[in-house]
């Protein structure tokens, strides 16, 4: 996985899909070898959903900037649990106890 600002037009497949819906340069994002799985802080996409057929999953700890995930997150129009607690801020010293 790599952590990088977004080269739109770089498709991001998301639940519940909108039409209106477009990355721009200035999202963090969440990639594999697949393309964007997730923007950070805020949430996960539809490739890595956890379901009925996952059988391995992966922790991930981090710490992003409050006021850069809280623009993302009012620019797509998507507060989730994840971004009110990176809004909020995260006390890196407990993040590795976390995991």
């Amino acid at each position: 996985m790599d952590l990088q600002r977004s080269r739109p037009p770089a498709p991001f497949d998301h639940q519940p899909p909108r039409p209106d819906f477009t990355l721009s340069s200035d999202d963090l994002v969440i990639l594999d070898d697949s393309g964007v799985i997730g923007l950070a802080g805020t949430m996960g996409g539809l490739a890595t959903e956890i379901d009925d057929a996952t059988t391995a999953i992966a922790l991930e700890a981090a710490h992003f900037d409050s006021g850069s995930i809280a623009r993302m997150a009012r620019r797509h129009r998507l507060s989730s649990e994840a971004s009110r607690r990176f809004e909020r801020g995260v006390v890196v010293a407990v993040v590795d106890r976390q995991v």
